[in-house]
């Protein structure tokens, strides 16, 4: 692949190194970084973007702020230059970052801060030592005030056997190592102003922080989710919190779990009877749906909706006297059909009487029927 005339000289020379190197397995450097294996540029963009953007725009300074493109570049240049010497794990050692800060012109240090930062975390975090949190009180009185945590973490990372990134340097002084920080009880002072703050700010506790003297924000977390512990029991929503801090507000004398329970109490109540009127009104909505069926199971006889009783049928078309076989097919299988509702009938009247109404029926008797013949057929109706 040929390489544009501006192109560095230790570009150049890295090219030319790796240049018989296999395809690289991304599976493989999955297991060590985060990256998206299908979003993975190819090795010509790569060289296209460093060629034509990342050594024009990119200077010592501003390099602080990776973009995307930086990360992928980085991670396909160390796998590049492990895979030719052979290397099965993707570790660079000091000998190896120091090629890598020459081709790409950036500070071995600010090289190895960014390669921690895109590690997987169970390859990353470690218990923190002595020695190092002896070398990160040394160093952090010179860096603490301007807040610049970057070059706090590189600082760190030349006088330590171990790498850190800045997140874990910053949390590891706030929360453990500052000896500003408090490690007395809270009083119920401190608790109220706490609860005062989370109302007023919400949950945001970086910015708690700097009103509250003496307490890291891990502790203010902490303190908090341990007052409201018997919040998450009964679920309660972000409106029913603030309604419960509000009420701890206003009564600024009496003990706060004390106002907890009292408010839980009150909550339970009010969920019972909304779940009762809920209830109420679902019967209500059946009772409608089904008030034609309800109605005859609860109204008495007297009252009890009319239903019809007799046997409704419909008498057989005009025949034809002198088709014997369909006189024989009808004497096997009448052409008439009854309608008949016997359940309804019982529940209307306590004694099923169809005799009386015989003589309805003998309105649309066939009249082909003989008289033993219509008995055999219609027994009850005789």
């Amino acid at each position: 692949m040929q390489l544009r005339e501006g192109a560095s000289s230790e570009w150049q020379k890295f090219m030319e190194y790796t240049r018989n190197a296999n395809q690289l397995d991304y599976e493989k450097i999955g297991q060590y970084v985060k990256i998206k294996l299908t979003k993975f540029p190819t090795d010509h963009s790569l060289i296209d973007y460093y060629e034509n953007v990342f050594q024009n725009v990119t200077n010592q300074k501003n390099r602080k702020k990776w973009h995307q493109m930086d990360k992928y570049l980085l991670i396909w240049c160390v796998a590049k230059l492990l895979q030719v010497k052979q290397r099965a794990n993707l570790v660079p050692d000091d000998e190896d970052w120091d090629m890598i800060s020459e081709v790409l012109q950036v500070d071995s240090q600010l090289l190895k801060l960014k390669w921690i930062s895109l590690l997987h975390s169970n390859l990353r975090i470690h218990q923190w030592s002595r020695e190092e949190d002896q070398i990160l009180k040394d160093i952090a009185e010179q860096f603490y005030d301007k807040n610049n945590w970057t070059e706090l973490t590189i600082k760190f990372n030349s006088l330590s056997r171990t790498q850190r990134y800045p997140k874990q340097i910053r949390e590891r002084w706030k929360n453990v190592l500052n000896p500003a920080i408090q490690k007395s009880l809270w009083d119920s002072k401190e608790k109220l102003n706490l609860i005062q703050l989370v109302y007023k700010y919400g949950k945001r506790w970086s910015l708690i922080q700097h009103h509250i003297k003496g307490r890291s924000e891990n502790q203010i977390k902490n303190q908090y989710n341990g007052i409201t512990r018997s919040l998450k029991k009964e679920k309660i929503s972000n409106d029913e919190e603030r309604e419960l801090l509000l009420h701890i507000i206003q009564n600024p004398n009496q003990p706060i779990q004390n106002l907890i329970d009292d408010f839980l109490l009150k909550l339970m109540a009010k969920r019972e009877q909304l779940k009762l009127g809920s209830t109420i009104r679902e019967e209500i909505k059946i009772e409608v749906n089904n008030n034609f069926r309800i109605q005859q199971k609860t109204l008495p006889f007297e009252q009890a909706p009319e239903t019809p009783t007799i046997l409704q049928f419909q008498p057989p078309s005009t025949l034809q006297s002198q088709n014997l076989p369909y006189l024989n097919n009808v004497y096997q299988n009448p052409p008439f059909q009854f309608h008949h509702y016997n359940s309804q009938a019982q529940q209307a009247l306590p004694i099923y009487r169809p005799y009386q109404y015989v003589s309805q029926y003998n309105l649309y008797k066939p009249n082909f029927y003989s008289p033993n013949y219509a008995h055999m057929r219609f027994p009850y109706c005789m």
